[in-house]
């Protein structure tokens, strides 16, 4: 990855909106943490933050590709089958 100006940098959503698969590798990260630590009986309530929005369809792209999809996309999003404590 390369950028034209490094003082502005790709961070924050707009990383995301570049590597939605790094978005999509995080939050199913903080879901099998969140379900391991609810199986051993801690009580968890993940939060997921999206950093340095300057824009609504950023915020709307971001969560579009961070929401759990149908178990039959691979990779696509968090796995819907674990468990998770409410």
């Amino acid at each position: 990855m390369r950028e034209s100006n490094p003082m502005l940098g790709l961070r924050g959503v707009r990383l995301g909106i570049h590597l939605p698969a790094l978005v999509r590798m995080q939050v199913r990260a903080i879901i099998e943490a969140a379900c391991i630590c609810a199986r051993e009986g801690v009580k968890v309530k993940p939060k997921i933050m999206i950093p340095l929005t300057a824009h609504n369809n950023e915020l709307k792209f971001e969560r579009g590709i961070s929401r759990p999809r149908r178990s039959g996309d691979e990779g696509a999003g968090p796995p819907r089958a674990l468990p998770v404590a409410r």
